[in-house]
């Protein structure tokens, strides 16, 4: 492809460019950045212009990266990043006047600690945009890797985790509760996880790499045979099980939900916890996600 030398690639290209590959499509693309699917093809043909490079392979659904699109995605970000750096900086206003932040999460995690977090940090820096995505794949050892890509700035995920190049704040450790139909019959406060089983399990599609897993697993070899629904809509979990369609398990904190549905929450036995925390860049880190680290080191969250 012929380079275009006499223009340089803008926020808007780039914008275009990680749009399209965090959201598979152009049209959704389109949707996130509030323009039309027309638009965001011609600023990703600009963009190949400009560099003299195809970014992606347009026969694929969803579209894939070709290698130069892989090389450049990175660099995109780090960009894009570094100009809502230089606009923080430069503004008159106190505080973070502009700019994104980007976090990586887990469903189950996205309630509680998350939404309290953002709240504190929102409430701070109310013009800083906040995006929250899931990790690439169904992994949630994937969380600290998006971070390491790029892929996003800050990420909360389950301890231990792989920190190669990361920092961290440990958050305190959550408890589970599990979650039963309304007429359940189970007469003690507690509940051990063969008999948990016994309902039939309600899970999304990261159990298999928690640490509730890994738990449950050794309590109980054969609870992979409880699993009667697997959904990735995690805000039906507490429906289905107010249905009567098996139990489920949440964070205390987050069970609020499934008792006003006249499920039964009961702890487990023995108690079943799991500790949680943030990673970050042990490098670089852009004025929002600085100033959500210190939020999270503070512990100053709407609960």
């Amino acid at each position: 492809m012929k380079r275009t030398p006499t223009r340089s690639a803008d926020r808007r290209h780039l914008e275009a460019f990680l749009a399209v590959i965090d959201r598979g499509s152009f049209a959704a693309a389109g949707r996130e950045l509030g323009i039309s699917q027309s638009a965001i093809s011609q600023s990703l043909r600009q963009l190949e212009a400009i560099v003299g490079s195809e970014l992606f392979v347009r026969t694929a659904r969803p579209f894939n990266l070709t290698a130069a699109g892989r090389a450049a995605e990175p660099h995109a970000r780090r960009s894009l990043q570094d100009l809502d750096a230089f606009m923080t900086a430069a503004s008159p206003d106190t505080g973070l006047a502009v700019g994104r932040l980007t976090i990586c999460t887990i469903p189950t995690q996205s309630a509680h600690p998350v939404a309290g977090l953002v709240g504190a940090f929102r409430a701070a820096h109310p013009r800083v945009r906040v995006d929250i995505i899931q990790p690439p794949s169904r992994s949630i050892a994937d969380v600290p890797a998006a971070v390491r890509g790029g892929l996003a700035d800050v990420g909360i995920t389950e301890f231990p985790t792989a920190q190669h190049g990361l920092r961290s704040v440990e958050f305190e450790s959550e408890e589970f509760v599990a979650v039963l139909p309304p007429h359940a019959d189970h007469r003690e406060d507690t509940i051990d996880a063969e008999t948990f089983a016994s309902y039939g399990i309600v899970i999304g599609p990261y159990f298999e790499t928690s640490v509730a897993y890994a738990l449950l697993k050794k309590q109980h070899p054969n609870i992979d045979s409880a699993i009667k629904i697997r959904t990735d809509h995690r805000e039906s979990f507490q429906h289905l099980v107010a249905e009567g369609l098996g139990a489920t398990l949440m964070s205390r904190e987050g069970s609020a939900t499934a008792r006003r549905l006249g499920c039964r929450t009961l702890g487990f036995r023995p108690p079943l916890k799991r500790r949680t925390g943030l990673v970050y860049p042990s490098a670089y880190l852009t004025p929002p996600a600085a100033a959500f680290v210190e939020v999270c080191r503070s512990g100053d969250r709407r609960l």
